[in-house]
């Protein structure tokens, strides 16, 4: 909804909120980068800061998004593959 403006009787903060997340989304998609003057910089990613905008009445950047969540659903399939691999012949 906020991504395409489609909120069904938005309140100003929402519709500003709204109006952020296409500018992002529009400069991304001209120049594949979000960032533009005014707005804060949305940090690209990298596994080794995990960083992230946050996009809520206040943007921000944060890091760790769902860390805890993700971290187990790696362990998870780690633990499958490792299941599934055929044992090595020597």
């Amino acid at each position: 909804q906020y991504v395409f403006g489609n909120l069904e009787t938005p309140q100003p903060e929402d519709a500003e909120l709204s109006e952020t997340f296409m500018d992002y989304w529009v400069r991304f998609a001209n120049t594949g980068d979000p960032n533009m003057n005014g707005k804060p910089v949305w940090p690209r990613y990298s596994t080794q800061q995990e960083r992230h905008l946050v996009m809520d009445a206040e943007l921000a950047v944060d890091s760790d998004l769902r860390c805890e969540a993700c971290d187990l659903l790696d362990s998870i399939l780690e633990e499958r593959r490792a299941k599934s691999m055929p044992l090595a012949v020597e």
